[in-house]
């Protein structure tokens, strides 16, 4: 003889759910038309809140590479020596150096070039500097 257990969820029309918050077949009734004639109409219309569509990314443009500013670790001014197609130095400044490729740091050893020292002194004064007007604190130890 075989014992038959009686079911605990009550045997009434509607399925027994406790944790969910919403019945699973929800009638929704939506109006497209009243759809079709905003989306048209908001062409015309200014927007209400000019930095609602506004997309807020710091983005480093640094020779012919553009990078996020949250993959750049490390900025340095560096210096080395060419001989062809004749020996002088080369003054230069490099992003990620030293670093092996991942996730955080998609794109290493980013170097552009200068002839002479100050011109590279230059563009890392103005990169420093436009660096801290987009709202990066540099703390400077002298």
């Amino acid at each position: 003889m075989t014992k038959v257990r009686q079911s605990q969820i009550p045997e009434d029309n509607k399925t027994y759910f406790p944790n969910r918050k919403s019945p699973r077949n929800k009638k929704v009734d939506y109006d497209l038309e009243d759809d079709e004639d905003d989306f048209f109409d908001s062409e015309d219309d200014e927007p209400k809140d000019p930095t609602k569509n506004v997309i807020c990314r710091v983005m480093i443009e640094f020779g012919r590479t553009m990078l996020n500013i949250y993959q750049v670790q490390t900025i340095d001014r560096f210096e080395e020596f060419v001989e062809h197609p004749e020996a002088h130095w080369e003054y230069g400044i490099v992003i990620n150096q030293g670093f092996t490729p991942s996730v955080q740091t998609p794109k290493t050893d980013i170097k552009q070039m200068w002839e002479n020292e100050a011109g590279r002194d230059r563009a890392y004064e103005k990169l420093k500097e436009v660096l801290e007007h987009a709202g990066i604190l540099i703390l400077k130890i002298e």
